[in-house]
């Protein structure tokens, strides 16, 4: 089947407290549709706001065919189907949530700065959250070229979908096991200190990687996100 992440979500209520943390953050420019909001970096569709739904934070969406069909291999390897949303969320077989579409809504190919580029799912059980992606997505572990942390992308022919990393004491055992999202910045250091005069916090500093430097944050609204800068900036799709 085809699968391929699509965009990240935010949730109302969080816009509510925290959208003007993002547009002074990013830079972002709002373009109002029937039933969400396109925040545009540069031209660029940058992220989606939801304007309905009782959850808080971010989300990571997953384009596939048959959204029905998919639920059903959704549930069939251990995930869940959360019912009562504005759109179709599951949890995996470890309980990580994440919702799936039938449509990308016209996120561009070349991320600009404050763009979404990259999503990685904090696992404890690298080897069971692997199988289930695998099963329902035809998503493959590949090798990474981050050699801090226990770290792997999805993959998928030849096409690279994200990443996982293993909790463990390499990635400090209090990481949140979720989908962890990243916006793509110019400087880290730099953001990190905006992040911080806007009234955010900072639960990862500006860290080095092989690929490049990211720090991981929290909102006003204590929704997490990431921040990075790689060599070659890279998209989940």
């Amino acid at each position: 089947m085809s699968a391929h992440p699509a965009f990240v979500s935010l949730s109302p209520w969080s816009w509510l407290l925290a959208g003007d943390f993002y547009r002074r953050l990013f830079g972002w420019e709002l373009d109002e549709r029937a039933d969400h909001i396109r925040c545009l970096a540069d031209g660029e569709v940058a992220a989606i706001v939801e304007t309905a739904g009782y959850w808080t934070g971010w989300r990571f969406n997953i384009a596939v065919d048959d959204v029905a069909h998919t639920v059903e291999r959704v549930v069939a390897n251990g995930g869940v189907s959360i019912p009562g949303d504005s759109g179709t969320v599951v949890t995996d077989c470890a309980g990580s949530t994440f919702a799936l579409v039938a449509d990308d809504l016209g996120l561009g190919a070349q991320p600009a700065p404050g763009c979404w580029v990259w999503s990685q799912l904090n696992a404890t059980q690298p080897e069971r959250s692997s199988g289930f992606y695998d099963a329902v997505f035809d998503w493959k572990l590949g090798d990474s070229p981050n050699g801090t942390f226990g770290y792997q992308q999805f993959q998928s022919a030849n096409e690279v979908f994200g990443a996982l990393m293993v909790i463990d004491d390499r990635s400090g055992l209090f990481v949140p096991p979720v989908w962890q999202n990243y916006f793509h910045t110019g400087d880290v250091d730099a953001s990190v200190d905006a992040v911080l005069d806007l009234g955010g916090r900072i639960l990862v500093g500006p860290t080095d990687i092989i690929p490049g430097r990211f720090a991981v944050c929290l909102d006003p609204a204590g929704s997490m996100f990431a921040l990075q800068c790689m060599h070659e900036p890279a998209m989940v799709r």
